[in-house]
């Protein structure tokens, strides 16, 4: 696989922001430390800590695979991915902005983990970890992209 990735870096409304395109050229079985080694540089840089930021990481690692491995993007698309943290309302956001087929994740149900494994249905364990991990989770379809964002409120610094 290759992967590119550009970067972007704004300030609108007082609130600083980076953007960093990734442009997959094959899309299989990919899984890159990439996306998250940006994540972690980008709210370290905002005197965040590992400990805060942990959730944002563990749910932008599950969702930029998931990404990866079943948006059925075309080679080349870009998968944007955008972070930034709002110091007034002390919250941190990881958005990522894709083509590939339109799916909304958080109209899948969650799966019951309470049943033994023979009983559950595959899939669903990532959504429950970004759910659990992240305060607030948002879907939109727009101009041919999903737009799916992750925000948690930060705690410590």
């Amino acid at each position: 696989f290759i992967l590119l990735f550009s970067f972007f870096q704004s300030v609108q409304n007082g609130v600083h922001f980076i953007l960093v395109s990734f442009y997959l050229h094959i899309l299989s079985h990919f899984i890159s430390n990439i996306p998250i080694e940006f994540i972690t540089k980008y709210f370290k840089t905002k005197g965040l800590s590992q400990k805060n930021i942990f959730g944002l990481l563990i749910s932008s690692e599950e969702i930029f695979s998931n990404i990866v491995r079943h948006s059925r993007a075309k080679s080349g698309d870009a998968i944007d991915l955008s972070v930034d943290f709002d110091p007034l309302a002390n919250t941190a956001s990881v958005v990522f902005k894709y083509g590939g087929v339109e799916f909304n994740p958080l109209n899948r149900e969650l799966p019951d983990i309470c049943l033994p494994l023979h009983k559950r249905k595959p899939g669903g364990l990532g959504l429950l970890i970004v759910k659990k991990f992240t305060d607030n989770v948002t879907y939109t379809y727009s101009g041919g992209k999903n737009i799916l964002k992750i925000s948690k409120k930060m705690t410590e610094f």
